[in-house]
């Protein structure tokens, strides 16, 4: 993985910013990526003159654009204002203008003649898409010159929405990617809804063989399965506070949350619970360090985070963390990566503990475009409380296709687990065992976009099965969701 560049360096022009698409005998030449293609002629060809002959007002776009494509911004910029005299709606050469205001340091200039642009667009339908493409990036222009790349960032978007063709949203996208990389705030947003036949982790039994007794005991109802709907809404948001080729810093907040609804069942099964008892919340603080020293095969990373949680509305647990990490390139199509964490857990209501965990994986790619994924990981979790003491391994294969299934994307995975837990206090001198598994089958739909965002779904069963009958657990669902695309 390639870091990206330093931030405080001088960035070089994007492609689609600097120079100019000449797709008619306009040829604007301003860096509107693809977007302001063959617009018709707006204004009577009423002569002007420069250089001792005279000019139309085509003739004086053309000159403006190419003056704009060898650096005489103030020269376009004074072109474009005497078009504008004649005719303040010349949509031209307000795009024109702003991309040459842009160039001299007059910005808020340059954002009221695409503001300007975006309101007479609607005039004309046939050019509409391109108008409101061109003149979006001339707006992400502005901003970045100011140092907003968030704003601008949000305005690529626009103008890939807005994109008349392929071609045009590619250099949207490909600007967006690049301003992100020079951006050092980065913000990603998660949402889901899911319908889930366990939203409690209850026992998939109404009775289980409890403390040694040679019975079973009947199960509350809240202590069994019951279904409902999840929503989750998470926010990550990081700033970059120091960055060379070689290494990136980066300080970070993160925020979950997972609010439940019961379904009728199971607010019949267990008429004194509600879905706010199982929600939880979750804040997270830290930093995280990566380096890529020698020839850049091996990336190093190095974190630090600390943290609080509510379950049912109530202050649950508080926990440090710490991680060791390195990713090596073995080939061009072969990754492996390796990892060391350590968690503190601490809290009114968590049960305290100390868990070490190792995870190692490989990722390889097929002659085909698929991916193949291994992943091992090995948890030791010690505390006082026989629920938080435990040993586990766990075991995950994955692969991604190349190519669209029904129109997805697709990613399938399997998930092993055996955990043992040496002390039980539903089963005195026996201890505990569970195994389980996590079947999933993920699909983001890359043809359905809005504003770079993807819708996504994921089918998901997984099944726990236990020496204590308690705790044997069987859920499946659905997640609804959405992924950025770029």
């Amino acid at each position: 993985m390639t870091l990206p560049p330093v931030p405080n360096r001088p960035a070089p022009r994007l492609a689609g910013w600097g120079g100019g698409l000449r797709r008619s005998t306009m040829a604007l030449g301003i860096a509107l990526g693809a977007g302001l293609a063959a617009l018709p002629p707006l204004l009577a060809p009423t002569p002007a003159r420069a250089e001792g002959r005279i000019l139309t007002p085509d003739e004086m776009r053309t000159t403006a654009g190419q003056m704009l494509a060898i650096g005489q911004d103030k020269v376009a910029y004074d072109m474009a204002t005497a078009l504008l005299k004649r005719d303040p709606d010349d949509v031209q050469a307000l795009l024109l203008r702003s991309r040459a205001a842009r160039n001299i340091g007059r910005t808020d200039e340059a954002k009221a003649d695409a503001r300007r642009v975006l309101k007479l667009a609607s005039q004309t339908p046939e050019q509409e898409a391109a108008l409101r493409h061109a003149a979006s990036m001339a707006m992400a222009q502005a901003l970045s010159t100011e140092g907003r790349r968030t704003w601008g960032q949000l305005w690529l978007r626009r103008a890939a929405q807005s994109a008349p063709d392929a071609e045009s949203r590619a250099l949207a996208v490909r600007d967006f990617q690049y301003l992100r990389s020079r951006n050092r705030w980065s913000t990603n947003l998660r949402f889901t809804i899911a319908p889930h036949s366990n939203i409690n982790n209850g026992s998939v039994n109404n009775a289980a063989e409890l403390y040694g007794l040679p019975f079973e005991v009947a199960l509350p109802g809240a202590a069994q399965a019951l279904s409902g709907v999840e929503l989750a809404l998470g926010i990550t948001t990081r700033y970059r506070a120091s960055e060379s080729r070689r290494h990136a810093t980066d300080l970070y907040l993160q925020a979950d949350t997972h609010q439940y609804e019961l379904s009728e069942e199971a607010k019949d099964l267990a008429p004194g619970a509600k879905g706010s008892d199982y929600a939880t919340n979750t804040v997270l603080v830290g930093v995280a360090h990566r380096m890529m020293p020698g020839t850049g095969r091996v990336e190093y990373s190095l974190g630090a985070a600390a943290g609080a949680s509510t379950y049912g509305g109530d202050h649950y647990a508080n926990f440090l963390r710490g991680n060791l990490g390195a990713r090596i390139a073995l080939s061009r199509v072969t990754a492996l990566s390796l990892g060391l964490q350590a968690d503190r857990t601490t809290g009114p209501r968590a049960p305290h503990a100390t868990a070490w965990r190792i995870n190692g994986g490989v990722s390889h790619r097929l002659s085909t475009g698929a991916v193949v994924g291994l992943s091992v990981n090995l948890t030791e979790s010690t505390s006082k409380i026989d629920v938080a003491d435990y040993s586990e391994v766990r075991v995950g294969v994955s692969f991604a296709p190349d190519g669209l299934w029904f129109g997805a994307e697709p990613q399938l995975g399997l998930n092993w687990r055996w955990r043992d837990y040496p002390l039980s206090a539903y089963a005195p001198g026996e201890g505990r065992q569970d195994e389980a598994y996590d079947l999933y089958a993920d699909f983001t739909f890359r043809k359905v976009d809005y504003f770079g965002f993807n819708p996504s779904v994921t089918f998901r069963s997984a099944q726990q099965w236990s020496s204590v009958d308690l705790f044997d657990i069987d859920r499946m669902g659905v997640q609804i969701g959405i992924r950025t695309a770029y």
